[in-house]
């Protein structure tokens, strides 16, 4: 339904779950939701949902670059807290699965995870291929984001060891922060074929989420 009243459809590249529904009937968001600057949902505070996700820096040293710099904030730090409420667009989502390495062990999952019951996962994930990040502001220096659906139930455990693995992102890069979306029985995804008007859904792109994650070309 997204796709279809979707303004320029032609621009969307991809679409998957970003945040929570109250439940599977009812679409509100839980945690906080905030879209082009208007605030649809209020922050929550349970354990977690232990980041917030923005899709740009509000950092004036990101400013005027030529492409995004998504980050996160952790939930539980008043400070950071703070920080996300200045984010045009961002989503309070988690647990946070690989911490930003400024922190120092990036592990954010414990092994005791593996005793909980396995879901299809959401995750958001952003590597660091070293390129000339920051201060350059030209889009060939940006950093690589991913978005990844599994199509078969996973502890957020196994997950964390897959990220964690440099072979994930290739010889040149390395891993750098990774949280959890919107998973569970929602999870899914539509894709629009690069350069066609095909469009392709894998996994229950018709789940009751409490916001999408929309991937669109930047001319």
């Amino acid at each position: 339904m997204i796709f279809k009243t979707w303004p320029s459809q032609k621009d969307i590249v991809a679409i998957a779950p970003a945040g929570w529904s109250a439940s599977l009937r009812r679409v509100d968001q839980v945690g906080m939701l905030k879209i082009d600057g208007k605030q649809y949902a209020e922050f929550d505070d349970r354990d977690s949902l232990s980041a917030i996700v923005c899709l740009h820096s509000p950092l004036q040293q990101f400013r005027e670059y030529e492409y995004q710099v998504p980050v996160f904030f952790k939930s539980d730090n008043p400070k950071q807290k703070d920080l996300a409420t200045n984010c045009r667009d961002a989503v309070q989502v988690g647990p946070r699965i690989l911490e930003d390495p400024i922190n120092g062990d990036q592990h954010g999952i414990k092994l005791e995870e593996k005793k909980s019951r396995p879901q299809l996962r959401v995750v958001f994930a952003v590597d660091n291929p070293e390129r000339n990040f920051p201060p350059t502001k030209k889009k060939e220096n940006a950093r690589n984001g991913y978005l990844i659906i599994t199509t078969s139930q996973e502890n957020l455990y196994d997950v964390q060891e897959m990220l964690m693995s440099p072979s994930f992102y290739g010889s040149d890069s390395k891993p750098h922060w990774a949280v959890n979306m919107a998973g569970g029985g929602p999870t899914g995804i539509v894709i629009r074929g690069e350069g066609t008007a095909e469009v392709i859904a894998r996994g229950n792109p018709s789940g009751v989420i409490g916001s999408a994650f929309v991937i669109t070309s930047r001319k």
